[in-house]
């Protein structure tokens, strides 16, 4: 980034100028700093662009939000120390704002990004001002995903260590095991771990269980244990009682194989019974689960196929978000753009720009940048517009 840009960002800590300094109408509709670079969109634009519209943005909140969104694409950039910079100011705006809970919101967006830069320490610190435990636990799986991605056991299991919910934070555990490295599972125990399993006592988390031991076993080529932790998994199946039950079980197996880098006959075997046992559910809440796994596995026409699922224009949105075809759009494109013209059921513009940006999330995974031009230009907020151009910075 060049370092002109980012003394945009050295301004708004320096000068504290606001909306009322500048004349800036009170009806934050996109702005001519945004519409200028949707014009000729490139990353100095974009960065540019969402920092003008902090310095004449009047809310605290709002600044904070634009400002996460340059930090973003700034460590995604590997522009690191210049991201976590921004971080900072985003925090002290958030703070400013003197209202705790939704100040606390925005804390939970925060501390992720400092995690993303691989600063946990800080990032944990953060999340540990969280005064409300759901939030703060959800907070702490946000880090620990973060780490997993990473492929850093150890900072992931700090953060999992500080979720109050023991339940939660066992199954995110178990989760990090299937999904980091074979070399990190020298020290599992997982003897100790199939106890726990054991006193399970509903056979579909016990099954969700007995599964991903397996996929444990046979990533510490223990195959005796793989064969034994399968077996009971089948028996503990028989006891899953109901179609959409068995196929959300099925799914769960589906899930673990695929994170945890099984091999290819196994993922496709475990896709077909899935995939059988939804065929007689119309479950949204199960499309959720399924769809996402079988985009990525190149069934985009069974994913897309799911859509019909959903009827409310933000779940409709959070499932296409959720498939990630490698990069290639696979018809999802049509879909987006079909539920962006057919918006007309929201009363408020907050609530048509919220579903842009979860819309925006699935553009920029695949790297479909004309599709992710697209939605930012349909935002109806300025300081909406200018996060999305802001987030969508790398692909430009």
């Amino acid at each position: 980034m060049k370092s002109g840009v980012f003394a945009g960002v050295l301004l708004i800590a320096t000068t504290g100028i606001s909306a009322q300094d500048v004349g800036v109408s009170s009806d934050h509709q996109p702005n001519e700093y945004t519409q200028a670079c949707l014009v000729s969109p490139d990353w100095d634009c974009a960065i540019s662009a969402a920092l003008q519209t902090v310095i004449e943005e009047s809310l605290p909140l709002e600044r904070s939000k634009v400002l996460v969104g340059v930090a973003r694409a700034m460590i995604e950039a590997g522009d690191i120390q210049k991201g976590k910079d921004t971080l900072e100011l985003a925090m002290a705006e958030a703070r400013s704002a003197r209202l705790d809970l939704v100040t606390q919101d925005r804390l939970k967006s925060i501390a992720p990004l400092f995690a993303r830069s691989g600063d946990f320490s800080s990032a944990i610190a953060l999340a540990e001002e969280i005064t409300i435990p759901m939030l703060k636990d959800r907070t702490m799986i946000a880090i620990s995903e973060e780490a997993i991605l990473q492929q850093d056991p150890a900072a992931a299991r700090v953060a999992i260590n500080q979720i109050s919910n023991k339940s939660r934070a066992f199954w995110q555990r178990l989760n990090m095991y299937v999904r980091v490295g074979s070399t990190a599972l020298a020290g599992v125990d997982l003897n100790a771990l199939h106890d726990e399993v054991k006193a399970i006592a509903r056979a579909d988390y016990r099954y969700r269980g007995l599964v991903s031991l397996a996929v444990l076993a046979y990533k510490q080529g223990n195959m005796d244990a793989f064969t034994q932790y399968s077996d009971e998994a089948a028996d503990a199946f028989g006891s899953v009682y109901g179609g959409e039950q068995q196929a959300f079980a099925a799914t769960m197996q589906l899930k673990a194989y695929v994170e945890g880098g099984m091999p290819q006959e196994y993922i496709d075997e475990a896709l077909e019974r899935a995939s059988s046992l939804a065929r007689n559910t119309s479950s949204a809440e199960l499309a959720l689960q399924l769809g996402p796994l079988e985009a990525k596995l190149g069934q985009s026409e069974a994913a897309l196929s799911r859509l019909r699922l959903f009827s409310e224009p933000g779940l409709k949105a959070e499932y296409l978000a959720s498939l990630d075809f490698n990069g290639h759009m696979n018809g999802t494109s049509e879909h987006i753009k079909e539920l962006l013209s057919d918006l007309s059921g929201l009363d408020g513009a907050y609530d048509r720009d919220q579903v842009r940006l979860i819309l925006l999330e699935n553009a920029i995974a695949n790297k479909a940048r004309s599709l992710a031009l697209d939605i930012v230009a349909t935002m109806e907020d300025d300081d909406n517009q200018a996060y999305g151009l802001s987030v969508s910075a790398g692909i430009l």
